[in-house]
């Protein structure tokens, strides 16, 4: 996701200035040539090389310094000196904008989807396809699709950052179902009415069985740039509205126009925030907040990825030993639609600075290539054996006492930098085996309702969009809200659309379509 922070980079001629600096720095004779033809044979091994890298942190930080067992390990494995610096994902670009104008960028780093485009042609980048001939693992790591996305014909300036295509699912209280004598949704038969039915009960008949009425129906989240509710999508998708933009007629239309599509989805809000259905207190959630309805035993309808779903079950039966979230597939809605939130893959990238020696572009390659193997994998997600982890003759792997104090923040360069395709790139040698089937089924599910955005990879070509689009959502967004909330009425959206396009939003419609003409 593009945060808005991330849309303001320092002009063009700035960063050309800070790359030429670099390049004068590095002296000429150690960068390979533009033209030139990669070369193998410039790195043996022998000589130990300091590579930097720049990574995100999240909820929990970094590690505090460099003496981590696995950058010792990666250190000792490949002759390097790995200097591994952290900084808050929030401000991630800002940072590489200060490094770029004083002409100190790290050998390694994340492109994100318009810093990428940017400087890609500014020459900042390492264009990788001649380099994959010698380093097949990376060649045929990921889709020749999402290699390609965002990069000029005939040029791989980055590797992608990959995820899952789609992550959560909507779930309920299969506990709270048997205590009202209600069953578990039939698919093929799981309607929005249906929805609404299950969630009233929830809110109205104390499933809970504490003789209060304090029980949520279902919820929704703040609002998301592409002018939505986190939480919504799938009840979005129910009622026909774009994942951001759907295609008619070979051409991109955002969501934000889709005026009938948006009063069958608001007068539905609306009726279930009017009955109490509705979390009350919708308006002030956040990710965090929603997550602890759900662990506290208060909310019986949401949508979670594979880990937190988990998670929150062990939480809710501290509380009761019964309580038991399952997945269920997306709502039908009036029109037969219905949907899983799809995400673009690919458009974030990992990226080489073009002022490293021919010699450390090799070594930085080698560790790449080994990292995304089962076992760079595994050093990566689960760091060392005999220091995080111990395994038995048996092949059992358990947590050492260290491994289970820094447990969480073991796997943070996988989930924040750099991890394979393999959909087991979340699954700890240390986890019950039957955890990874039931994510490769969790996955095969939610694939069967693909509800996809064919416009995310074109978004970025729009400067409006990269400068207006948050903006304009949260205006969009605050009259959607006032309509759900019973202070418009539902006619009212007609005027939140004509404002969101004569504010910006056709022009982003021309610039996205210009480029979804040009690169699809």
């Amino acid at each position: 996701m593009l945060g808005k922070k991330r849309w303001a980079l320092l002009p063009g001629i700035l960063l050309m200035a800070a790359a030429l600096t670099a390049c004068s720095s590095a002296g000429a004779g150690n960068v390979a040539s533009e033209e030139g033809s990669p070369n193998p044979a410039a790195d043996d091994g022998k000589a130990k090389l300091e590579i930097t890298l720049l990574a995100p942190t999240f909820k929990g930080g970094g590690w505090p310094d460099n003496n981590h067992p696995t950058i010792q390990y990666l250190d000792k494995k490949f002759n390097i000196d790995l200097k591994v610096q952290w900084t808050p994902g929030s401000g991630y670009d800002e940072k590489l904008n200060v490094m770029a104008a004083s002409g100190e960028l790290p050998d390694l780093f994340i492109g994100y989807e318009d810093t990428f485009l940017k400087w890609q042609s500014q020459g900042v980048f390492v264009d990788l396809a001649p380099y994959l001939k010698d380093y097949p693992k990376l060649a045929s790591e990921f889709p020749e699709d999402m290699m390609n996305i965002l990069n000029p014909p005939g040029k791989i300036y980055g590797f992608p950052k990959y995820s899952e295509p789609y992550q959560a699912s909507l779930i309920v209280r299969e506990d709270w179902l048997n205590n009202l004598g209600l069953t578990k949704p039939d698919t093929s038969k799981f309607t929005v009415d249906e929805f609404y039915r299950i969630a009233k009960a929830f809110a109205k008949d104390d499933p809970d069985g504490d003789g209060k009425a304090d029980t949520i129906g279902f919820t929704l989240g703040g609002v998301t740039k592409d002018t939505g509710f986190d939480g919504g999508e799938t009840l979005e998708a129910a009622f026909g509205l774009a994942n951001g933009w759907k295609e008619v007629d070979g051409k991109l239309v955002p969501k934000q126009t889709q005026s009938e599509e948006w009063k069958a989805y608001l007068n539905f809000l609306a009726n279930a925030y009017k009955e109490g259905v509705l979390d009350q207190d919708f308006a002030t959630n956040t990710g965090d907040i929603i997550k602890e309805k759900a662990g506290s035993g208060k909310l019986g309808i949401t949508a979670q990825n594979f880990t937190l779903i988990n998670r929150t079950n062990k939480q809710a039966q501290a509380i009761d030993p019964k309580a038991h979230f399952v997945p269920i597939a997306p709502p039908i809605g009036p029109l037969s639609l219905r949907g899983n939130a799809g995400q673009t893959v690919g458009d974030t990238k990992i990226v080489l600075n073009a002022e490293m020696s021919e010699q450390k572009r090799q070594r930085v390659l080698k560790l790449l290539n080994w990292w995304i193997t089962e076992e760079g994998s595994n050093v990566i997600k689960d760091s060392v054996e005999g220091i995080m982890y111990e395994k038995s003759p048996d092949g059992k792997v358990t947590l050492t006492e260290r491994g289970k104090k820094e447990v969480d923040s073991l796997p943070i360069l996988n989930n924040w930098f750099f991890r394979s395709s393999s959909l087991k790139h979340d699954i700890h040698q240390w986890d019950d085996p039957k955890l990874t089937d039931q994510f490769m089924a969790f996955q095969s599910e939610l694939a069967k309702y693909p509800w996809t955005n064919p416009g995310a990879p074109y978004v970025v070509y729009s400067q409006t969009y990269i400068k207006e689009a948050a903006d304009l959502s949260t205006k969009f967004m605050a009259t959607a809200m006032n309509i759900i909330v019973g202070r418009e009425p539902v006619e009212d959206i007609d005027g939140a659309i004509a404002e969101w396009r004569a504010s910006g939003g056709d022009t982003i419609i021309k610039e996205v379509n210009d480029a979804y003409a040009k690169y699809k």
